[in-house]
């Protein structure tokens, strides 16, 4: 599969379906040209050692192909730059360091040339080598050599000392396999002698720790160079993703057609996934508090969202980190979901009960006594930022308290005149009158029921049931002043003792 990416976003953008069973070395013509009849112009091949051959440099050459190209370190310019670099002090010489990367680098300037039709002769334009060297890398790729070839030893010394034949046509595959040995062996396939290969331990030394590019028609130094083929990176570890948790790892298909359905799902999950890797890269706050992307839809996995015909939706709370996320993210938290945050509760409706309890000290078990209710009925209030007005001033009495609620309505305007009314807000005491100052309001501004159900999206028979049960959600009351341009006013006020 080919992925294509934008530059500017790392976002996927298109992909190509490849035959199976072929080399890589194979499929570059094809590629190249299905992506110039795609419409793709000005394109940046990214390609794996795979890909690196003579013949795969000569069609790029020849087709003025931008390139950048992971290459081998124990063979060609790569093989010969580090031969010339000194690790005398164990640093490289002649390269240049990034305090941002911790990684050495340096560029080298390639000359080649394609034989064109006839005498014309085509030239590689802007063909560079990058060269890289991490010391971390390098001590592990030691501690990986040493550790091979006690290994191999081992293995070898074990196969000798039983005796055993090792068959011809698995005689190549078991050098391999032991590739830093000079394994012997009788006519019989047994294991005649040994010893540790010094050249291949040789050249396995020298190139520890070093890494390398190859770039062709671009403008980019080392640095940028490494940055641009990290994308690839980013489509590797989204493979990894949809082969493990998202458990794409075999296309479980029985016709093409369903063949090319998964496969389309897969590159909708790859945008997504790059999408949400390019974000945390780009938020310090993600990249702080969680170590890849796979952490992200991890911390975002407890949300739930229950709903069911004639029940109230419900979500389960966001807490911590996923408030984190969704604000590097952009995404607002739905309306009537609690959010807890360094243990308490960052609520909107809610916000003025919240506030009555932290200054009063007052907690959820408190407030479910003062209501008759048992804690969690509480705590669920928070959870999906509502309740009824009536258990707020059950509440508010029950520890000494009046509570008073009134709407800020904007008077009319009488032209030529301004006009000032003053209406005092009144403690709701009395059965049947605690809705009295949405009446008040609805009166002052000349609105009927039906006009208020109409502006909330609601039937009237919604409003007119508030007013029969002289009951309301907090919710619904902050709904309308929004609707209205209204003001809130709530006061808890001391009862005269």
């Amino acid at each position: 599969e080919v992925i294509v990416y934008s530059l500017t976003s790392h976002l996927p953008i298109y992909y190509l379906e490849l035959p199976g069973n072929m080399p890589d070395s194979r499929t570059i013509e094809m590629i190249v040209t299905e992506l110039k009849h795609a419409g793709f112009k000005n394109v940046i091949l990214i390609t794996d050692r795979g890909y690196e051959s003579m013949k795969n440099l000569e069609v790029y050459i020849a087709k003025n192909q931008k390139v950048i190209t992971s290459v081998k370190c124990g063979q060609g310019e790569a093989l010969k730059a580090i031969k010339s670099i000194g690790l005398s002090t164990g640093v490289p010489e002649g390269m240049t360091f990034s305090k941002d990367t911790n990684l050495f680098y340096r560029q080298y300037s390639l000359d080649y040339q394609v034989q064109g039709n006839g005498e014309h002769v085509i030239k590689a334009d802007r063909m560079r080598l990058n060269l890289y060297f991490d010391i971390r890398k390098r001590a592990d790729d030691l501690a990986r050599v040493q550790m091979a070839i006690t290994t191999q030893t081992e293995v070898v010394q074990a196969v000798c000392e039983a005796g055993e034949p090792v068959p011809k046509e698995d005689r190549d595959t078991f050098r391999k396999e032991n590739n830093f040995m000079k394994i012997a062996f009788w006519k019989s396939g047994k294991v005649r002698s040994f010893e540790v290969d010094r050249d291949a331990v040789k050249k396995a030394t020298l190139t520890s720790g070093f890494f390398a590019s190859k770039t062709l028609g671009l403008d980019l130094d080392p640095m940028e160079a490494k940055s641009r083929y990290g994308m690839r990176d980013e489509q590797e570890k989204t493979f990894m993703l949809q082969k493990g948790p998202l458990g794409e790892d075999r296309l479980r298909v029985c016709t093409e057609s369903s063949k090319h359905g998964r496969m389309f799902i897969c590159f909708v999950a790859l945008i997504l996934a790059s999408y949400i890797r390019h974000i945390r890269g780009t938020k310090p706050e993600l990249t702080k508090a969680f170590p890849s992307m796979a952490a992200i839809l991890e911390g975002m996995q407890t949300i739930r969202c229950i709903e069911h015909d004639g029940r109230r939706k419900f979500i389960t709370p966001f807490v911590g980190d996923q408030v984190t996320i969704c604000d590097a993210f952009g995404f607002e938290i739905p309306e009537g979901c609690g959010v807890f945050v360094n243990g308490q509760w960052q609520v909107k409706n809610l916000k003025f009960l919240a506030e009555f309890m932290n200054q009063t000290g007052l907690t959820t078990g408190d407030i479910a006594k003062g209501v008759g209710l048992v804690r969690n009925s509480v705590t669920r209030w928070f959870m999906v930022d509502d309740t009824t007005l009536s258990r707020i001033i059950t509440a508010a009495d029950y520890y000494g308290y009046d509570f008073i609620i009134s709407y800020t309505v904007p008077m009319r305007e009488i032209e030529g005149t301004r006009l000032v009314i003053e209406k005092p807000a009144r403690p709701i005491k009395a059965p049947g009158k605690r809705l009295d100052f949405i009446r008040e309001a609805m009166k002052s501004a000349a609105i009927t029921n039906e006009a208020l159900a109409q502006k909330l999206n609601v039937i009237r028979n919604t409003v007119q049931l508030w007013f029969k049960k002289d009951d309301i959600t907090i919710s619904n009351i902050y709904k309308i002043a929004e609707g209205y341009g209204w003001e809130v006013n709530i006061t808890f006020k001391l009862k005269n003792r």
